[in-house]
């Protein structure tokens, strides 16, 4: 890049950001006035625009006196909310999975597999938790590996 052709690319972001801040003030302008006609349509007149609007529409010359604020209307009460009804069990926020396998152990079948843990415990923790608890109670002797998984077929387990 040259310098001639940062002196244009700078030009050009120049006049895309006066573009920007014209459509920019066109649109607050836009919502001015229709916050004003608003107003105007609310209490019917010129007396009822705030001081400063007035002055913009009507001029120095037609500066109303202040008008008091109206008082908002109550906001409603909040409708009652119905009852939530029983959902199935959900994971509880940090167990101890380890602790709650071995609570199910005797529960489950003599060979087992990890969806027969999850549907014993009555949520799923992840898979790979499951995983690494049942590597864990492998290593300690609860369990042991009665088949291993090719891809279709899961691994099952055996109790000891």
């Amino acid at each position: 890049m040259d310098r001639d052709e940062y002196e244009r690319r700078r030009r050009a972001l120049e006049e895309l950001y006066q573009a920007d801040l014209r459509f920019l003030r066109a649109a607050h302008e836009s919502r001015v006035r229709s916050l004003e006609a608003l107003w105007l349509s609310l209490d019917g007149g010129a007396a009822a625009l705030p001081v400063q609007s007035a002055t913009l529409l009507l001029g120095p010359e037609a500066a109303p006196q202040p008008i008091p604020e109206p008082a908002l209307p109550e906001p409603a009460a909040a409708p009652a909310v119905p009852p939530v009804p029983d959902l199935p069990a959900v994971r509880p926020r940090n167990p101890n999975l380890r602790t709650a396998l071995e609570e199910i152990l005797p529960a489950l079948p003599e060979v087992f597999i990890k969806k027969d843990v999850v549907e014993a415990l009555g949520w799923a923790p992840s898979r790979s938790s499951i995983q690494r608890v049942l590597s864990e109670m492998k290593r300690d002797g609860f369990i042991q590996f009665a088949s291993f998984s090719d891809g279709r077929k899961p691994s099952r387990y055996r109790k000891v």
